[in-house]
């Protein structure tokens, strides 16, 4: 009995999995008498299965990680549920929707989260409203799902061209070039829900 918990993460700066995120689950999981082992790694498939090696190889009894950038059922994900499940530790995925119904996972509620942003910038008197977005995940998806289900059901048509994506999850550099392209392509934005 080891008594270690290993954490996966990938960039502590992200708004949803952030030191404070990092800080809360060490704290649940030294109240029950166990250890949190920190592993950080880039976003691809081969140093993140190198980094779960690593942590079995301690014994850890679980790993709790997001899912790789991408769509939850693309290939580096399915190749990576695929080696996960070759060994019996158990895994936990958070901040992301797994496409399997029996993977365990804790997250928001994407969909509603966004659709309560577009709604309150609806609320707010806005019409022209922006999404501005990293790459496909599906936390992006269901985000924009809940912003095109506010504008129906506020009868404004979705304006395809006011939904901007970045190719790569440059954070705040990819965030600033789409804001500049999309004020210029747009300048009749009145308001932007960035994801």
């Amino acid at each position: 009995f080891s008594g270690l918990i290993g954490l996966l993460g990938y960039d502590f700066s992200y708004p949803s999995i952030n030191f404070e995120f990092v800080k809360g689950i060490e704290r649940q999981i030294r109240n029950r008498s166990y250890h949190l082992v920190l592993a950080t790694n880039e976003r691809r498939l081969a140093p993140t299965l190198r980094l779960i090696n690593e942590l079995q190889e301690k014994n850890v009894l679980g790993i709790l990680m997001p899912l790789l950038p991408g769509p939850a059922d693309g290939k580096q994900n399915a190749a990576l549920k695929q080696s996960l499940s070759e060994h019996n530790t158990p895994v936990v995925f958070i901040d992301s929707h797994p496409a399997e119904k029996d993977a365990d996972y804790v997250c928001c509620d994407d969909e509603f989260g966004g659709c309560e942003a577009a709604r309150h910038l609806i609320g707010a008197g806005h019409r022209k409203i922006a999404v501005l977005a990293g790459p496909s995940s599906s936390s992006v998806e269901f985000r924009i799902a809940g912003y095109r289900e506010a504008l129906a059901r506020n009868g404004i048509d979705v304006d395809e061209t006011l939904i901007r994506r970045s190719a790569t999850d440059d954070g705040r550099d990819a965030g600033l070039e789409l804001t500049a392209a999309l004020l210029r392509d747009c300048p009749d934005v009145t308001a932007i829900f960035a994801i």
